[in-house]
C-alpha cells in the first residue's frame, strides 16, 4: 500500500509485538531496518532481513550508539519509531514501589527522549520520527499511574520534537 524503498529505519523495542510488526510491514514496503531490542534478536531480524542492533532505551549512550552503528550499516537515516516500552500496572499510586516507577520511566518516557534526543543528528531532512504511546496518556484508569504518566510525557515530547524537527521537514 506504500513504498518505503531506498529508505533507512531504526526501531526499539521490535524483538516482538508492535515494534515487530512495523518493522516487518517496512521491509515488505521496501526499508532498510535495523531492529533493536535489549535482549538479543539477531534471529528475529534475519527473519524479515534487517539488522539488529542491542540497545537499552534507558541509556542515552546506548541509543547513541545504537543510532552510529545503523547509520554505518544503513546509511543517513530516514525513519525513528521510538516503540520500546513496558507496561507494568495493577498497583495504585501509593503502593508503587519508587523503583517501578523509575523503570518504567527510564524506559518509556525517558527512552524517547534519548531518540528524539540523538536521532535528529542521524536523519535526512524530511524524514519522520514515529513514538509509540496509548490511550493511557488520556484515559486513566486505577492501578496504571505510573504507565499512564509516563505516556502522557511522550504525548508531550512529540508534540515538542514535532515544532522543534519542523524547519527540516521531519515529522514527529
Amino acid at each position: 500500500m506504500f513504498s518505503l524503498e531506498g529508505k533507512n529505519a531504526f526501531i526499539t523495542g521490535a524483538a516482538g509485538g508492535i515494534g515487530f510488526a512495523v518493522a516487518k510491514r517496512f521491509r515488505a514496503a521496501g526499508a532498510n531496518v535495523a531492529i533493536t531490542d535489549i535482549v538479543d534478536s539477531s534471529e528475529v531480524a534475519a527473519e524479515i532481513g534487517a539488522h539488529f542492533i542491542q540497545v537499552d532505551v534507558g541509556s542515552e549512550s546506548s541509543v547513541k550508539n545504537g543510532l552510529a552503528r545503523a547509520e554505518e550499516l544503513l546509511g543517513t537515516l530516514d525513519i525513528l519509531v521510538n516503540n520500546a516500552g513496558i507496561g507494568d500496572v495493577g498497583t495504585t499510586l501509593e503502593e508503587t514501589p519508587a523503583e517501578l516507577m523509575e523503570r518504567i520511566t527510564r524506559i518509556n518516557q525517558w527512552g524517547v527522549f534519548h531518540g528524539l534526543k540523538h536521532a535528529p543528528g542521524y536523519m535526512n531532512d524530511g524524514g519522520s520520527i514515529i513514538n509509540t504511546s496509548s490511550l493511557a496518556a488520556m484515559i486513566k484508569m486505577a492501578g496504571s499511574g505510573a504507565y499512564s504518566a509516563t505516556k502522557a510525557a511522550v504525548v508531550s515530547l512529540t508534540r515538542m520534537a514535532a515544532l522543534e524537527l519542523g524547519s527540516r521537514g521531519i515529522r514527529v
